[in-house]
């Protein structure tokens, strides 16, 4: 089954936005994605300088699984987020199904680590601690998805609101794996409001920035 073709006023705007700016090469691409990556990182280092990697009182095999396991879920939101063959971008189905499948999955990994260290998600913990891992993770989820929106303003002419959902959750996915990181507790209620709630959170910040700054637009329109 073959995808539907894009209509032809749909085309017509891709190809007025193709002659008023032809597309980069690789090597200008690469120029403007790499400051804007290492600027979405100093966040996440600052972080990890300052409150340190480490078990922090969960047994080290729980910690190994549920951080490596979010970053994987991290690595593949930004793959399908970003990675394309087509001048489009990803197809619509698979941008929400990533929007909608990030946090899902990070809370499935980090209830296999509940059920295989029963002991440890029972913990009694307060407001605080939720908020301190949410402004964490609000912290450095903030610059992955400003520096991924800045790179494609004004460039998607089909789901904008749907990649922006993506991009959301790419971040968000990416901030959590960072608050896994740091933070010594695994309670069923704090994973899931300090550390699943955020990706929801930037899933739809995403969603409502993103078909504002993504929408494909005139060079005119867009100074």
């Amino acid at each position: 089954m073959t995808a539907p073709l894009p209509s032809a006023e749909l085309r017509a705007r891709i190809l007025a936005k193709t002659r008023e700016a032809p597309s980069p090469t690789r090597a200008e691409v690469s120029k403007k994605r790499i400051p804007l990556a290492l600027g979405a990182l100093v966040p996440a280092i600052v972080v990890v300088a300052l409150l340190g990697l480490g078990p922090k009182g969960r047994p080290v095999e729980l910690a190994v699984l549920v951080s490596l396991g979010w970053a994987a879920v991290a690595m593949a939101t930004t793959s399908l987020a970003l990675g394309s063959r087509s001048p489009l971008g990803p197809s619509r189905p698979v941008l929400g199904l990533l929007a909608a499948s990030a946090p899902i999955l990070q809370l499935s990994i980090s209830a296999l680590g509940m059920a295989l260290f029963p002991d440890t998600w029972s913990g009694i913990l307060g407001p605080k601690n939720h908020a301190t891992c949410m402004m964490l993770s609000a912290f450095m989820g903030a610059a992955p998805l400003g520096a991924m929106l800045f790179h494609l303003r004004g460039l998607d002419p089909v789901s904008p609101h749907v990649r922006g959902a993506a991009l959301g959750a790419t971040a968000g996915a990416w901030a959590g794996t960072g608050a896994m990181l740091v933070c010594p507790h695994h309670g069923a209620i704090h994973v899931l409001v300090g550390h699943v709630l955020p990706v929801v959170l930037f899933t739809l910040a995403g969603l409502v920035v993103g078909g504002r700054v993504l929408a494909l637009q005139s060079r005119a329109n867009a100074r």
